[in-house]
């Protein structure tokens, strides 16, 4: 690394032209580079509109205290789950995170084991489930819920805009129609759309755009039931109206106020069924009537004891496998078409206000809904969680202060976070302590939750009262050549491959991952899929960027980190250390066959990548997914039949420690039985020699807890400023970099670092700008004081770049490990695994 001297300090005014940092990395030959460099900046630079909030309090966590935990990944139910607790320890980890325990007996244990300073997050299946309850509303005024969803209707007619003062909870906008502004038989609501972006106008695509960028990439409207994937056989959706009456209204009680229809729609080119059944493609853009429902002045009239302005609820179970004229519909199959669209109609009558239009699934109508049953079950929820935190004896002198918050839902989905959101305002409501070191402040025990690529998890953290933001970074997707986007990252992003390559060993010449040839091209061609096509870029500004690249994990933690940054919620990064193995049955080949997909195992160097990434975007925690090993997972064999009747892909994952890497130390395991989940753990499936990890891997965790407990105190108390990816600093040439602003984010001539070079070794020429692979990080300054007053000769200059040290390859012994095929421009000599590259300088030093 190299500064200019810089022996008088600069004043704030001159800091971006007095001092240039340039980093130079230098590049291994033949190996993959990793280099995060997190610049800690003490010199006076311009403060952004948006500076950082005060950062919140996390129940049970030390407001200066680096989070480093992980989950679980037990074998069996039996296992003696307080010995988990000396694993933790060995590995340096405080922290663990348990969903989804249906045994409060494990619970007991393992609170009562955890002591004075290992703390958990817990949960069972109900409270668990609570979590991805839907409630995604339409409101009747120009407005959304947050706009990081805007879900609303594209068309608006008639009413006039009202605020309803005397709501119990808050005053509430809501849109009145009466006669004096709205026409009976008015429409006055049409066309819903999820998730609207000002770039959406058609709501049936015109012929010449491409069936792939059609109207569902343009409005979504099918977003709603392609979420839904939790007990995806509960077709009922309910349809509830919002809104209340008005003094003096002149309508019987079952006069007809309003009339909702719900559409289902079909683009050109979906698959629907036709009046006889059968599955037919659209020949045209196509809608039917799936149901029409009729709001009463009944439904919405006050209550015994409660006023006019109450509001009050109208909902509709539908069930939508079946239209209204008899066909099949959107919830018969995951196969047809899953568009919606809702049509509201004034009908006359009296003056009412009307607040939203909402869709739910039997989940949100349970959390959300009105009545004796509905209070139930949210009361049921909150015993579930008492039993938890205050052990058999429901004693609230017994708190545990191990359990520092309850996992609800998982990985949610675009319209899956209201029952989170609820379930969290009810701990809150329902659980507030006393803060143990401070008898003046009251703490409330959290929900808490993982948000993945599949979730686009910024939406809602502004709207709702989380703590923490918890983002995945995978490495680990499954090579199935029908698994969504991927199979595009070849031709969009100009990459070799679809799937990040791995070695031969690695493959086993039974797998579909992508083969990385031990050549300079099989190593680029594996370091572009990498950058471009998995990490990826933090580009805020792109509207090309946020449609297209959402699910790449720079992009994600440049998303969360401005979150982080405007709300004061930590940011903790959810690396992958793990591997998803599937089996699925082949019915091309003949005989069918069974088929086995593996993931890319994550090597100990790709694990510091994503380490290093976390702490460049201002990370205050890590927690892994997942430590451990499991088996138990085959379960689509039939004993009667012995056959696999399920064509849908089965199985699981291992992770770094377990079964399959019981002396943390082989790349492979000999023979392994895969079994099936029943009470005896019956063997199905032996895979021989099966790739297992590169690099030590639970060793290599050791070493970087070990890192991360050095380096997480000097981290808490910055304020992370912005990041840049540097090999997106140009366009690459003959690619679709340079497509609508896509692709460049270069360093701006404003920063004190205003140049990042990488070299190969011995070699004077730089590389080029769009392949300088290094992520930079920014931070606030600290400003220094004489005499309690800021002195700026004493601002605080620290640099931090590097990774944590390197744990090389175990050599594999007493394995006959098979040569990658020869190929044109192959070395003579097979050189080093990417794995064992050298780790560039460690620590951090002040300058």
């Amino acid at each position: 690394m190299r500064r200019s001297s810089d022996n008088a300090a600069p004043t704030a005014a001159t800091a971006a032209t007095a001092s240039t940092i340039s980093i130079v990395h230098q590049k291994l030959p033949h190996r993959v580079r990793y280099l995060i460099a997190l610049i800690v900046l003490g010199l006076g630079l311009p403060m952004l509109a948006q500076s950082q909030a005060p950062l919140e309090r996390m129940y049970g966590v030390g407001d200066t205290e680096f989070f480093i935990g992980a989950w679980p990944a037990t074998r069996h139910p039996s296992e003696r789950v307080a010995e988990l607790w000396n694993l933790w320890d060995a590995l340096g980890l405080s922290f663990m995170i348990r969903p989804a325990d249906n045994n409060p007996a494990r619970i007991d244990t393992l609170a009562w084991s955890a002591g004075a300073t290992r703390r958990m997050v817990v949960s069972d299946d109900e409270l668990n489930n609570a979590g991805w309850g839907r409630n995604v509303q339409f409101f009747l005024f120009d407005s959304v819920e947050t706009p990081y969803m805007a879900c609303k209707f594209m068309g608006r007619s008639g009413g006039a805009y009202g605020v309803n003062l005397n709501n119990p909870d808050e005053p509430l906008q809501e849109r009145v129609y009466s006669t004096s502004n709205t026409t009976p038989n008015q429409i006055i609501a049409d066309r819903i759309v999820f998730d609207h972006r000002p770039t959406q106008v058609y709501r049936f695509a015109p012929s010449w755009i491409l069936y792939d960028h059609r109207e569902d990439s343009l409005q979504n409207t099918r977003q709603f039931l392609r979420d839904h994937r939790f007990k995806w056989d509960d077709s009922l959706t309910y349809l509830v109206a919002t809104g209340h009456l008005f003094t003096g209204g002149a309508s019987q009680a079952t006069d007809q106020l309003f009339k909702l229809e719900v559409f289902y729609e079909v683009d050109k080119g979906e698959l629907y069924y036709n009046s006889s059944n059968d599955t037919v493609t659209a020949t045209d853009s196509l809608s039917f009537l799936a149901a029409t429902r009729y709001v009463t002045k009944a439904d919405l009239d006050r209550k015994t004891g409660e006023t006019y302005d109450q509001y009050q609820e109208a909902v509709f179970p539908l069930d939508l496998k079946v239209l209204a004229n008899g066909q099949r519909g959107p919830r018969f199959n995951r196969e047809t078409s899953q568009r919606l669209n809702i049509r509201v109609t004034w009908l006359g009558g009296e003056k009412v206000a009307l607040r939203s239009i909402a869709l739910r699934d039997s989940l949100g109508q349970l959390m959300f809904g009105r009545g004796a049953s509905h209070d139930a079950y949210r009361s049921g929820l909150m015993d579930r969680v008492r039993r938890l935190i205050y052990g058999p004896s429901l004693n609230p002198d017994s708190l545990r202060r191990s359990i520092i918050g309850i996992y609800s839902g998982e990985e949610h989905t675009r319209t899956e976070y209201a029952g989170y959101t609820k379930f969290d305002k009810m701990l809150h409501d329902t659980f507030n302590f006393t803060n143990p070191n401070n008898s003046n402040l009251r703490d409330s025990l959290p929900a808490f939750s993982a948000q993945s690529h599949a979730g686009r998890p910024d939406k809602d953290h502004h709207a709702s009262r989380p703590q923490a933001v918890l983002q995945e970074t995978y490495l680990n997707f499954l090579p199935d050549t029908s698994d969504g986007i991927h199979q595009y990252y070849p031709g969009f992003f100009n990459v070799p491959t679809a799937h990040l390559p791995s070695i031969a060993e690695q493959n086993g010449g039974r797998f579909y991952v992508p083969l990385l040839r031990l050549t300079p091209q099989g190593v680029e061609d594996y370091e572009k899929t990498l950058q471009y096509a998995i990490i990826g870029f933090n580009q805020p500004d792109s509207s090309y960027a946020k449609e297209y690249v959402q699910n790449l994990a720079a992009y994600k933690l440049g998303g969360n980190a401005r979150v982080s940054r405007s709300t004061g919620r930590r940011l903790i990064v959810v690396p992958s250390s793990n591997s998803d193995v599937h089996f699925r049955i082949n019915l091309a080949a003949t005989p069918p066959r069974l088929d086995t997909l593996i993931g890319h195992i994550p090597t100990a160097a790709e694990s510091r990548l994503l380490l290093s990434m976390a702490l460049a975007y201002g990370a205050k925690g890590i927690a892994y997914w997942w430590y451990g090993g499991y088996q138990n997972f085959v379960n689509k064999y039939d004993d009667a039949t012995q056959l696999w009747y399920s064509e849908e892909p089965m199985g699981g994952g291992f992770g770094p420690s377990g079964p399959l890497t019981t002396d943390s130390s082989q790349d492979f395991s000999a023979s392994f039985a895969f079994t099936s989940s029943d009470a005896n753990s019956t063997p199905r499936i032996v895979v021989p020699d099966l790739f297992i990890g590169r690099g030590t891997r639970s060793r290599a965790l050791k070493q970087e807890v070990k890192w991360l407990q050095q380096i997480g105190p000097a981290m808490m108390p910055l304020g992370w400023r912005n990041s840049y990816s540097l090999h997106y600093a140009a366009a690459r040439t003959g690619t679709n970099d340079g497509k609508y602003g896509f692709g460049t984010r270069p360093l701006p001539s404003s920063e004190i670092i205003t140049e990042v070079k990488s070299y190969k070794i011995n070699d004077t020429i730089p590389d080029a700008p769009e392949a300088t692979y290094v992520e930079i990080g920014l931070f606030d300054k600290k400003t220094g004081t004489t005499n309690g007053q800021a002195d700026p000769k004493k601002d605080t200059k620290l640099c931090v770049c590097g990774q944590p040290p390197d744990v090389r390859a175990t050599r594999l012994q007493n394995h006959h490990q098979p040569s990658p095929p020869r190929q044109h421009g192959d070395v003579s000599r097979k050189p080093p695994h990417p794995a064992e590259a050298e780790s560039p300088t460690q620590g951090f030093s002040a300058v």
